[in-house]
């Protein structure tokens, strides 16, 4: 099983990178079948389907691909838990960090010649959580595809019924041959940024890495481009665009909300910033996708 020229051979612009099903349990709020259909109207060329821990999204997916003539990647997002992090909170889809950005980590842009550090703009102050890292994996051959269903068989054995236990080792197994997505947080700051830099060194040659960057549309999203445009420089990561859609269209925002409460174990009244901030999170059409990430094409 291949998926040749994953990513690379696509127009960012044409193609969704990364999108979550209802298989991501308590946090996508759309079917495969919803997401392809709906890029497929849209004029998308293709969408990556990577779910939780888990690669159970892709079957109803692959299905409505395959009828709607559309180009399907398929994978799995690797969430490892990281003890030793604290944050401040959570939104939904995500995770936050406290602390400031360093210098030698920004880079700075015609835009915003002088970005200053992001500041912990989600989540409730004062509440700590383990916090994780997230990185995408796509495949391209079948000895990839092996590697990466051992890693979440080992992981799901490590855990209880229902959760999948990960380490950098398993994920840098299951990232040979395949093409891999670091997913930034919500708030950058100097642990994640120290911590994926590492990440991009041990990285194995095989492998093609990309950096995800999106539009959070929350007054950051200049500093933040200029901060993983720093990330990459002088690496062989690459930045990608991507919504990080967790639902096919704007008006599953609400269902999104509430299964974050669900998780969460919150009232939808009382969530407060843990709620999406906006319906961004969604497909869009590929001019759309050219007008918002207009600041960084290379992506």
């Amino acid at each position: 099983m291949s998926q040749p020229n994953v990513l690379t051979a696509l127009s960012p612009a044409a193609f969704e990178p990364v999108c979550a099903t209802n298989f991501s349990f308590l946090a996508g709020a759309s079917h495969g079948d919803e997401l392809v259909w709906t890029a497929k109207r849209l004029g998308l060329s293709g969408i990556g389907v990577a779910d939780r821990n888990s690669v159970a999204g892709v079957v109803r997916a692959h299905a409505a691909a395959k009828e709607a003539g559309l180009r399907l990647i398929v994978g799995a997002r690797l969430v490892e838990m990281l003890p030793s992090l604290r944050a401040v909170g959570r939104g939904a889809g995500g995770e936050g960090w406290q602390g400031k950005v360093p210098a030698s980590s920004m880079c700075a842009n015609v835009e915003n010649p002088s970005p200053q550090p992001l500041s912990p703009l989600h989540g409730e102050r004062g509440s700590s959580w383990t916090l994780s890292f997230q990185t995408i994996v796509y495949p391209r051959t079948r000895t990839a595809w092996g590697c990466l269903t051992t890693v979440l068989t080992r992981g799901n054995r490590r855990a209880k019924k229902g959760d999948c236990h990960l380490t950098w080792p398993d994920v840098l197994e299951a990232m040979a041959d395949a093409c891999a997505i670091l997913m930034p947080p919500p708030v950058l700051d100097e642990v994640w940024l120290a911590e994926a830099a590492r990440r991009i060194s041990q990285t194995p040659r095989s492998c093609r890495l990309f950096v995800a960057v999106t539009r959070p549309f929350d007054g950051t999203d200049r500093q933040r481009l200029a901060i993983l445009a720093g990330l990459v420089k002088h690496t062989r990561a690459r930045l990608i665009a991507s919504n990080d859609v967790l639902f096919h269209a704007p008006e599953r925002r609400l269902l999104a909300d509430v299964l974050m409460c669900i998780r969460e174990k919150k009232q939808l009244d009382q969530a407060g910033t843990a709620r999406l901030a906006n319906a961004e999170r969604c497909l869009k059409a590929p001019d759309e996708m050219v007008r918002i990430f207009a600041a960084c094409p290379h992506a």
